[in-house]
C-alpha cells in the first residue's frame, strides 16, 4: 500500500501521539516520584517483527537505543505462533535490555482482529530491586533480583507467583508493584490506540505504513552521512579511578565509508571489578545517540535511524561486559561513549559537535 505525503504525514504523528499518550499513563498512575519528576522510563512500539517504529518524545537515550535492540531479539525468540492478546511479559535482564537491574521491561504483543500487528514496551528505573545500591558491587547477583523474561500476564490472566516472587524480593513491595501496573497501563493504552487508529484508516495492520516510515528515516539518515569526508576518525577517553585502581581507556575508531558509518570500540579496557561495567546494547545506544545527534536530530527515531550504523565492541572489556559482572553503575562509564564519538567526529563536522560536558551528572567516584 502506497502513502501520499500528506497521509503519511498525519499517520506518522498519529504514531508518535499514541506512544506519547502511553508516556503519560505512566506518568500519572507510578507510585514512584523518581519517575514522575525525573521521567526516568521510555515507552515505545515496534512492528510485528521487533523493528521500532516510534519511541516516546522524551524517550531516555540508553534506555530507548537499548530498547530498539533489545526488543527485537526477544521477540525474535518468541515463535510468531505462540504470542496471544492478554500476553505480558516481563524482565530487567541487563544483557537483553537495558544494562542494568533497576530498567525493569513489561513488554506485550498488540492484536487487531485477532492478528498479530505490532508489539509495545515500557521500560522504567526501578529504585529498589532487592540488591544493593551501590557502585562497589562485584557481580550482578550483589545488584539485585535478576528477572528472566517470563510472562506476567497469560492470556490476559495474572502470574501471581510470578508478581509475588518480584513482592518478595524487594523492599518497598507495593510502590514497585504499583509501578509495574503503572507499565502494564501503558502498554493497554497503546495497544488500545494503535487498533484505533487501525480501524479509523482501514488498514489491516502496520506493515506497510512501517515499511515506508523506516524506510524513509533509513533513506535521511544515509542522506546526511553521506556528507561527512570518507575516513576513519579516532579518539579515546580516559576515566578516571581512584588510587589504587587502574584508570578505564575508551577507544573509538570511526569509519565513515559512504553512507555507512562502522563504530570499532577495539582497545578499550577490559572489565572493572566494581560495577561500571557496560552490556553491548547500552553502548550502542550511546553510541548512536552521537552519530543521530550530530546528523539527523530532529528525525522520529525508528529502526531506520540505526540502520546505517555499526558498531564493533570487543567481548569481555569494559564497554561490552560478559555475565556474571556487576553492571548496577553502567552509567559511569556508559555515558562518557556519547562524548568520545563526539570527539572523534569533531575534525570531521566542527559545527556539529558540542563542547565537552564530562559525560554525565550522574558520575560519581566509586568508593575504594
Amino acid at each position: 500500500m502506497a502513502f501520499d505525503p500528506i497521509t503519511l504525514e498525519i499517520l506518522w504523528r498519529r504514531l508518535i501521539s499514541i506512544v506519547d499518550e502511553a508516556d503519560g499513563a505512566v506518568a500519572r498512575t507510578a507510585f514512584s516520584s523518581l519517575l514522575r519528576d525525573a521521567h526516568d522510563y521510555t515507552c515505545m512500539f515496534t512492528d510485528r517483527r521487533g523493528r521500532e517504529l516510534v519511541q516516546g518524545t522524551f524517550a531516555t537515550p540508553g534506555q530507548s537505543g537499548a530498547m530498539a535492540l533489545g526488543i527485537k531479539e526477544l521477540v525474535r525468540k518468541v515463535p510468531a505462533d505462540a504470542w496471544k492478546p492478554g500476553d505480558v511479559f516481563i524482565t530487567n535482564d541487563p544483557w537483553a535490555l537495558a544494562g542494568h537491574l533497576n530498567d525493569v521491561c513489561v513488554y506485550s504483543p498488540i492484536f487487531h482482529r485477532e492478528q498479530l500487528v505490532a508489539f509495545t514496551a515500557c521500560v522504567f528505573h526501578h529504585s529498589d530491586i532487592g540488591g544493593r545500591v551501590s557502585s562497589d558491587n562485584h557481580d550482578v547477583h550483589e545488584d539485585g533480583l535478576f528477572i528472566p523474561p517470563v510472562k506476567l500476564y497469560e492470556g490476559g490472566t495474572l502470574n501471581q507467583a510470578v508478581l509475588d516472587l518480584i513482592r518478595w524480593n524487594v523492599r518497598t513491595p507495593d510502590e514497585v508493584t504499583g509501578d509495574i501496573r503503572s507499565q502494564i497501563a501503558a502498554n493497554h493504552v497503546c495497544a488500545e490506540k494503535i487498533a484505533q487508529m487501525l480501524d479509523e484508516y482501514g488498514l489491516p495492520d502496520l506493515d506497510d505504513l512501517a515499511d515506508e516510515i523506516i524506510g524513509r528515516t533509513e533513506h535521511s539518515m544515509r542522506a546526511a552521512i553521506d556528507r561527512i569526508p570518507d575516513g576513519t576518525y579516532r579518539a579515546e577517553g580516559t576515566v578516571e579511578q581512584p588510587e589504587g585502581r587502574p584508570d578505564v581507556v575508551i577507544k573509538a575508531a570511526v569509519e565513515i565509508k559512504g553512507s555507512d558509518v562502522v563504530v570499532d570500540l577495539a582497545g578499550s579496557s577490559g572489565h572493572v571489578g566494581w560495577g561500571g561495567n557496560v552490556v553491548f546494547n547500552f553502548t550502542y545506544a550511546y553510541v548512536f545517540m552521537a552519530v543521530k545527534s550530530m546528523l539527523d536530530p530532529d528525525m522520529p527515531n525508528n529502526d531506520g535511524c540505526s540502520r546505517p550504523i555499526v558498531l564493533k565492541a570487543p567481548e569481555a572489556t569494559v564497554i561490552n561486559c560478559k555475565f556474571p559482572v556487576a553492571v548496577a553503575a553502567r552509567m559511569q562509564i556508559g555515558h562518557f561513549l556519547t562524548e568520545i564519538i563526539y570527539r572523534a567526529l569533531a575534525p570531521a563536522l566542527p559545527d556539529r559537535v558540542i563542547a565537552a560536558s564530562g559525560g554525565t551528572p550522574a558520575s560519581t567516584i566509586p568508593p575504594r
